[in-house]
C-alpha cells in the first residue's frame, strides 16, 4: 500500500495587496532620495546616501523576513482599507508632508550649510533609523493589536 503525504494547509503567498506594499514602499524611497538629493543641489551627500542604505536594507530584509514567515501579514498591509477613521484620514494626508518637508530642510541645510553636525551625531541618528525600521517588524499591526509580527517562540 502506498501512502499519500500528508495534507497540509495550503501556505499563503503574496497577493496583489503584498505587491502594492512592496511597489508602494519602492515608489516612496525613490521619492524620498529625489527630494534629499534635488534640495541638495549634488548627489555627493555620504549622510544622504548613509541614510538611503540603512533605509533600503532594514526594509528589505524586514519584508522579505515578514513575506517568508507570514505573507499574509504583507498582503493585509497593502490592503485598501474602507473604514478608516477620519482622524487617521488626516493623519496620513499631513504625515507625508512633515516627511518630505523634513527631508527637504534636511537638504537646503547641507547645501547651504546652515548647521554643522558631528559624525557622532550622524551614527547615532541611523541607529535610531534602524531601530525605528525594526520596531516595524516586532510591533503589533494597527489593525491588529492582539498579535506581534513575530513568529511564536512557543
Amino acid at each position: 500500500m502506498e501512502s499519500s503525504p500528508p495534507v497540509t494547509a495550503a501556505r499563503a503567498r503574496l497577493n496583489h495587496n503584498g505587491a502594492r506594499l512592496f511597489l508602494g514602499i519602492a515608489i516612496y524611497t525613490i521619492v524620498q532620495a529625489t527630494v534629499l538629493f534635488l534640495s541638495a543641489g549634488t548627489w555627493r551627500w555620504p549622510a544622504a546616501w548613509a541614510y538611503l542604505g540603512v533605509y533600503v536594507v532594514c526594509y528589505t530584509a524586514g519584508l522579505t523576513w515578514v513575506a517568508m514567515v507570514n505573507p499574509a501579514v504583507i498582503n493585509e498591509r497593502g490592503r485598501r482599507a474602507d473604514n478608516v477613521e477620519a482622524f487617521d484620514r488626516r493623519f496620513h494626508r499631513l504625515m507625508p508632508l512633515l516627511i518630505f518637508g523634513g527631508l527637504f530642510l534636511g537638504g537646503l541645510d547641507f547645501r547651504f550649510g546652515w548647521s554643522a553636525v558631528p559624525p557622532a551625531l550622524h551614527v547615532a541618528g541611523l541607529a535610531l533609523v534602524v531601530v525605528a525600521l525594526c520596531l516595524l517588524y516586532t510591533s503589533p499591526s494597527p489593525r491588529d493589536r492582539t498579535r506581534s509580527r513575530m513568529p511564536s517562540s512557543a
